[in-house]
């Protein structure tokens, strides 16, 4: 019986993990790969994208590139063909941001495969998280963020087994 008591509290918290997962919008995951660099003094990157979220018809998202750290950059692959993805050039004069634009063409789109962009980073930092925005078919704002790094598997495995660990102290305690 006490073992049943445990059961119900991991069941509640994982009810309650996956309900804040499943109503969260749109979230962005990345990796940053370090290129050769095919120009001297030129170093080269890419940002791979993997896209969560429900979007509508002409749903936009734009991942915004620091003019002051990237130079030149263009997308390298898009998920499918219910997406489009395009780029606007970082002007450091203004300042204004570079942006990375990927557009719903149907509903219910779903990015099945990841996106890609390569750059040319003008600082000698590995590049980190972006802040990005959702807009609408009509340009209007529906939410922003920040993208996230993909998590190492060793990461997920160690909270498992923490969790694990704690669970079986808890038990053991009863």
């Amino acid at each position: 019986m006490k073992h049943a008591a445990w059961i119900r509290q991991a069941l509640a918290v994982a009810c309650l993990i996956g309900s804040a997962w499943a109503s969260a919008a749109t979230s962005i995951v990345y990796q940053a790969t370090n290129l050769d660099d095919t120009v001297t003094g030129q170093d080269r990157w890419q940002y791979s994208y993997l896209v969560s979220g429900t979007f509508s018809p002409f749903d936009s998202i734009w991942i915004l590139f620091d003019p002051s750290r990237v130079e030149s950059f263009a997308p390298v692959s898009q998920p499918d063909s219910s997406w489009l993805t395009d780029t606007v050039a970082p002007t450091p004069v203004i300042p204004a941001d570079g942006i990375y634009m990927a557009q719903t063409m149907s509903g219910g789109a779903v990015a099945s495969a990841p996106f890609a962009v390569e750059f040319v980073r003008l600082d000698n930092e590995s590049p980190g998280a972006q802040a990005f925005e959702v807009y609408d078919g009509n340009f209007n704002f529906l939410g922003e963020g920040m993208t996230s790094p993909i998590p190492e598997p060793r990461s997920a495995l160690l909270l498992v087994a923490g969790l694990l660990v704690v669970a079986a102290r808890r038990v053991m305690r009863q």
